[in-house]
């Protein structure tokens, strides 16, 4: 990596020491419960960050509200840890493999809570990503593309059924060597509106920080009729999940889900004649899903086998041509506690 990278990475470094030692600004169960629940983004950008997991992310700001007995391990600074990790294979003259692993940390900081700020809460991820690439005809593309940055969302409740949240998430992502186009700084806005215990409504919209989608809206609802199903019909990660009744008990729920959306990246990469310029890869899929969550500690793992198509790799600066994979299958796991 180059000293930009480098420099940043250990900032990141830095601030998650710095807001591990806060200990005095740790949640209590009092004042976790005093918060109303909206949509964090975490920072995994294999699946453009910005968006990945935005209903995963309500669940988290539901257990910042009502903390039971069994999430008393979560009344704390930490309130997540992730690890996860994807692949798709090469396939031949037509296709691009990707492998990635990646990792955030979510920490959870009370804000004002009083005044026209108040009461409002932060959330801050330090994250890191790697990918490697596989293509064939790749004409020196770099191999290993690097991902490191803060995932930092306000969150703030304007009345008992609206709320507001702003995000914005600053990092670096390259390939080590290219010298422009390494920093990148998406920005969320978005609302919430929570009619009543079954549904919520999502929407708003993302500035990406890159040229092919510059601007991408989201808007959906959150549907929840009871224990065994939830409908995440939310733009542009829509999910549906089933809750396995038979092989589900007090201490684990086990889920199956079926969904899709839209996911990729961009790196500032250096090129075969020491230019750089910003690689953006997109795709969508549609993905089967498997879930298991133990609800004594909030441990959860997942596994998923998803079809991606309408896959394209762009070059802003067209140091080198536009390029589009086959569609292929990928496998992808995750685990959080």
């Amino acid at each position: 990596m180059n000293l930009s990278c480098r420099l940043f990475f250990r900032l990141c470094v830095s601030l998650s020491v710095l807001v591990c030692g806060a200990g005095t600004f740790c949640f209590s169960a009092e004042e976790a419960s005093s918060y109303t629940s909206y949509p964090s983004l975490s920072f995994e950008p294999e699946r453009e960050g910005a968006f990945s997991g935005l209903a995963d992310r309500l669940d988290l700001q539901e257990e910042l509200q009502s903390r039971g007995p069994q999430a008393a391990r979560k009344q704390g600074l930490i309130q997540r840890v992730n690890f996860g990790g994807s692949w798709i294979p090469e396939g031949g003259d037509g296709g691009l493999g990707l492998a990635t692993f990646n990792t955030n940390i979510t920490f959870a900081l009370p804000g004002p809570k009083t005044g026209p700020f108040g009461p409002s809460y932060f959330l801050i991820s330090p994250a890191f990503s790697y990918t490697n690439i596989q293509w064939e005809h790749s004409q020196g593309f770099p191999d290993s593309l690097y991902t490191a940055g803060l995932s930092l969302s306000w969150m703030k409740p304007i009345n008992e059924r609206w709320n507001l949240m702003l995000n914005a998430t600053p990092g670096y992502a390259g390939d080590g060597k290219a010298t422009s186009d390494t920093f990148r700084c998406p920005v969320i806005l978005g609302l919430t509106w929570t009619p009543n215990s079954r549904w919520k409504v999502v929407f708003g919209a993302g500035y990406m920080d890159r040229s092919d989608f510059p601007v991408l809206p989201f808007a959906g609802v959150v549907y929840t009729p009871n224990e065994d199903w939830k409908f995440e019909l939310m733009a542009p990660q829509p999910r549906v999940a089933r809750r396995l009744s038979a092989w589900s008990d007090v201490l684990c729920n086990r889920w199956v889900y079926l969904g899709g959306g839209f996911g990729g990246g961009a790196w500032a990469v250096e090129s075969w004649n020491g230019r750089s310029d910003l690689a953006m890869y997109r795709e969508f899929s549609l993905t089967l899903g498997y879930e298991a969550v133990r609800t004594n500690s909030g441990f959860l793992w997942n596994a998923e086998i998803a079809y991606v198509f309408g896959r394209k790799m762009e070059f802003d600066h067209g140091t080198r041509p536009d390029y589009s994979p086959d569609d292929a299958l990928a496998l992808r796991v995750k685990v959080s506690f």
